[in-house]
């Protein structure tokens, strides 16, 4: 059975870990609002000693350094000419990754596309001279459409479109645009657990923090159930509220869902600070639960890391797991 067979048969699959606070730890810090859109092309080697880490880890999935690449982030900051050529550079680099590290195992490249990079999570910027994010849905979609045909040109295997911060109706515009090429799309939530114990989208505060909004996920998952994505996940949300946010997918959602969380902290104006210490062994552990609760898809999101990923490929490999439904 093929990789991508397993991925969209809710077979086990391992997605790799945190790109951009990766590359920060290997300084390659971020130089722009744009975060880490221009390493793939100032840092190469970088970039490609992070993807060969996360194969030789164990992940079957590797994501392109595309999170911040859309033509929404990269017009903003007076690099439209950038936006092709960073995109096709960020997929050559993942691609030559595998072909370094992966020993003949086939690992598929996941085609970043976020909702950051794309304009549907709206704040200030850090200097505050201007606004993130785009109000008009067709230019919205525009753009959405415009980085997905880039990365489905240069050769990605599907299309990961991860919304944090997006709301409900954003959600479903990227989705559409995706849809409309001929690849698997995995659709990613961000989520976080309310006061009353719901599982909620998350927002982006004025104050570039990530709130809560008061959409449930159910209601997100809802609407796109029937849209024809491949698989739903929750990412960018906190490591001990996944247990909530996973049952609350699947009271929408019959096929496979996964889990890419992120490690508690913050960015303090010049780098990310991670107050949550997580070793490797207790993600693992994390992971399992994951799995048992039905999870397929199973990776990390900001300050995870190669060694998180390869305890959890050697944990659920070694104890031949398979998701619960």
């Amino acid at each position: 059975m093929g990789m991508m067979e397993r991925l969209c048969g809710g077979d086990l699959v391992v997605l790799d870990g945190a790109t951009g606070t990766e590359l920060e730890v290997r300084d390659s810090p971020q130089s722009s609002d744009a975060s880490w859109a221009e390493c793939s092309v100032t840092n190469p080697d970088i970039v490609r000693s992070v993807h060969e880490d996360y194969v030789r880890s164990g992940a079957d999935v590797i994501t392109t350094n595309t999170y911040s690449t859309g033509p929404h982030v990269l017009r903003q900051i007076g690099r439209e000419d950038a936006i092709a050529p960073w995109n096709r550079a960020s997929v050559a680099i993942a691609r030559d990754a595998i072909s370094s590290a992966a020993g003949g195992r086939e690992v598929l490249v996941a085609g970043s596309v976020s909702a950051f990079g794309n304009g549907a999570m709206r704040y200030p910027s850090m200097d505050g001279k201007f606004a993130w994010g785009e109000d008009n849905p067709d230019l919205l979609g525009a753009n959405f459409h415009e980085q997905i045909a880039i990365l489905v040109e240069a050769g990605v295997d599907l299309v990961l479109l991860e919304f944090l911060g997006a709301t409900a109706d954003d959600i479903e515009i990227g989705i559409g645009m995706a849809l409309a090429f001929d690849l698997p799309v995995v659709a990613s939530l961000s989520a976080a657990v309310n006061g009353e114990g719901r599982a909620v989208l998350t927002n982006v505060t004025p104050q570039s923090d990530v709130g809560r909004s008061g959409t449930t996920v159910a209601t997100a998952v809802r609407r796109i159930a029937s849209s024809g994505v491949a698989a739903i996940c929750a990412m960018h949300s906190e490591i001990d509220e996944i247990e909530t946010i996973l049952p609350a997918i699947r009271s929408e959602w019959s096929g496979p869902m996964g889990a890419y969380p992120n490690r508690t902290g913050f960015w303090n104006g010049l780098r990310w600070i991670f107050t949550e210490d997580v070793t490797p062994e207790d993600y693992a552990s994390k992971a399992h639960r994951w799995v048992e609760l039905g999870a397929s898809i199973i990776g990390g999101c900001c300050g995870t890391t190669p060694a998180m990923i390869a305890a959890t490929s050697a944990r659920l490999r070694r104890e031949n797991m398979s998701p619960s439904n």
